[in-house]
């Protein structure tokens, strides 16, 4: 049974609620993550924004939408970690996108990213433990 657009609003509430500490940790590159929202339904992805800091031009912002579902084939959705390791990945060393995975958002550059191309980055010490406080705090 595939996930249904109720099911994917609460995976994408999910996916904000999970990369609420991380606006203030520096990306790779030294970008940090400035927002994470929906795309407008019935898509299903997150959109997450990547930039300098607060303040900074909309040109030198950049919004990543990252499928919520890695492989069409599959009914499994994407979860924090996997959005977070994609988006790190994103942010190193030099990424090459065809025009037509790419637009722009409230004049922001809109760059629609297929995970299948992205090896995502690996975890650090600091996601193993905000995931053991996320577990912990939920129950």
């Amino acid at each position: 049974m595939s996930p249904t657009y109720d099911d994917i609003a609460e995976q994408q509430a999910d996916l904000v609620r999970l990369l609420l500490p991380y606006p203030r940790v520096p990306l790779p590159d030294g970008r940090i993550i400035l927002g994470v929202l929906p795309p407008p339904p019935p898509s299903e992805a997150v959109r997450i924004a990547v930039g300098r800091g607060p303040g900074e031009d909309h040109e030198n912002t950049t919004v990543w939408e990252i499928p919520l579902r890695a492989d069409a084939r599959t009914e499994d959705l994407l979860g924090g970690d996997d959005v977070l390791a994609l988006v790190r990945a994103l942010h190193t060393g030099t990424q090459i996108f065809s025009s037509s995975r790419m637009s722009s958002v409230m004049g922001m550059p809109l760059v629609r990213v297929d995970p299948t191309r992205v090896r995502p980055a690996s975890t650090d010490g600091a996601d193993g433990m905000l995931t053991i406080l996320r577990t912990l705090t939920s129950w």
